[in-house]
């Protein structure tokens, strides 16, 4: 999978800047963009952590890309790769925490399963695990993947239920993508939903997931929610805000790391 994008990257022609504005490259089908999402703890607003962006894009569907995850100070917590080459809401991928002993990802899709593996501290193996693929069902990244290709009916007030996959827990649960009151995200108006895990038991349930999308370019601006990054103190993941801001927010470290 590294291969394969390293690959596809080399196809690219130098980036086009503009004041203000992440790097762009373009090609003649492909558009590759680069940014930051700056990570904040729910409730108390303590910063987390900065990732680093590098995404491809055909119109509105992410292709795939690269996550670099660092530390307020600079230190690189951890990096993730991924490529939605087996369909737009599942993706192959790989996450590595070094520090806190963690890797998990999809290593392989097929017409009918899903093959996830999870590797945690000092396990001398992977654990696998199969899942059965359909129609409805949704892994990680490919949560945006889906609000952009329903952002029509998901606008116009229609409920829709995914299963989506937990890879810690390397299990699917069933959820509701609806739509919130509209909110403002950098001065512009953006459509708000909500996912929320379908449980008769609020404490099974737990936090709702939020996405403000900006309805032109139908990405996400702003993400309330669970992280992909877990809490070296306490092994559980953050539940966070992060801002794909263009000007890094009040709170945000001074010095970044480089596109």
């Amino acid at each position: 999978m590294n291969m394969l994008l390293a690959l596809v990257l080399l196809l690219f022609v130098p980036s086009v800047h503009a004041d203000g504005l992440p790097p762009v490259t373009f090609t003649r089908n492909v558009q590759v963009t680069r940014f930051y999402g700056f990570a904040y703890a729910l409730g108390s607003h303590r910063y987390l952590y900065t990732t680093v962006n590098e995404r491809r894009y055909a119109g509105a569907r992410w292709l795939g890309g690269t996550v670099i995850y660092y530390s307020p100070d600079g230190q690189r917590l951890a990096s993730e790769v991924l490529e939605f080459s087996k369909g737009p809401f599942i993706p192959l991928y790989r996450l590595d925490m070094p520090r806190v002993q963690y890797a998990a990802g999809v290593n392989r899709i097929t017409e009918s399963n899903v093959y996830l593996f999870r590797k945690r501290g000092t396990e001398t193996n992977p654990r696998y695990k199969k899942i059965h693929r359909s129609n409805d069902l949704v892994i990680g990244a490919g949560l945006e993947n889906f609000i952009a290709s329903h952002f029509s009916a998901l606008a116009d007030h229609k409920h829709m239920r995914i299963r989506l996959v937990s890879s810690g827990r390397m299990k699917a649960f069933v959820y509701t993508i609806s739509r919130l009151r509209d909110g403002v995200c950098e001065g512009k108006k953006v459509v708000r939903f909500k996912i929320d895990r379908n449980s008769m038991l609020h404490f099974l349930a737990g936090r709702p997931m939020i996405f403000d999308v900006i309805p032109a370019s139908r990405r996400v601006c702003q993400y309330r929610g669970v992280s992909e990054l877990l809490d070296p103190k306490t092994g559980q993941p953050y539940h966070v805000r992060i801002d794909y801001a263009r000007i890094p927010p009040p709170g945000a470290p001074r010095h970044l790391p480089p596109l």
